[in-house]
């Protein structure tokens, strides 16, 4: 990527997104131009094929995405996956990359929206999908497990719900049946 891509991908991000503080700015943001381009490639238009970034960002793809469907009339969806990563500088209405992301994809869809309204509906009433749904991890609920996979093993004992830890030898953890109470 060029520098006069990453300058324009910064520029839009501007753009789209407020910020009071700088630093904020991130340094590396994928220019929706190309990102566009690789959308033409790689999808088909009225298929409803889904393109997804592992590492979303500022939301570029998703941006570039609701761009081409507004320009050819597509129907792609979008997954976008973005840890919630503290901005260097605290923001009034960001405070993290998936939140600059999300108001991003809010303007973009605003933008889109307003330029269709001032047009004339010639295509029929083609209905463009402007919207997002944002999902949140929650804490896992998995238990964490530290011991020796040959001798320890968690178990539930039959007579009430609880869970403890039982010792086996290593002979009878390989598919023995003694048990001992810890």
């Amino acid at each position: 990527m060029s520098d006069a891509h990453t300058q324009e991908a910064k520029k839009e991000l501007l753009e789209y997104v407020d910020f009071e503080n700088t630093e904020n700015v991130l340094n590396s943001v994928k220019p929706t131009r190309l990102l566009k381009r690789a959308i033409q490639i790689g999808t088909r238009i009225a298929e409803g094929d889904i393109v997804l970034d592992f590492f979303a960002g500022s939301a570029s793809l998703g941006h570039a995405n609701i761009l081409q469907n507004a320009e050819d009339g597509g129907n792609r969806k979008f997954i976008l996956v973005q840890l919630p990563e503290p901005l260097p500088v605290e923001e009034p209405n960001v405070r993290t990359i998936a939140d600059l992301g999300k108001s991003r994809l809010r303007r973009v869809a605003e933008e889109i929206k307003g330029e269709r309204e001032a047009k004339l509906n010639l295509d029929g009433g083609v209905k463009l999908d402007l919207g997002f749904r944002v999902l949140k991890l929650d804490r896992s609920n998995f238990q964490i497990w530290e011991g020796n996979p040959y001798n320890t093993v968690l178990a539930t004992k039959p007579a009430a719900a609880s869970c403890s830890r039982q010792t086996l030898a290593p002979s009878e953890a390989l598919g023995g049946v003694a048990e001992t109470d810890r």
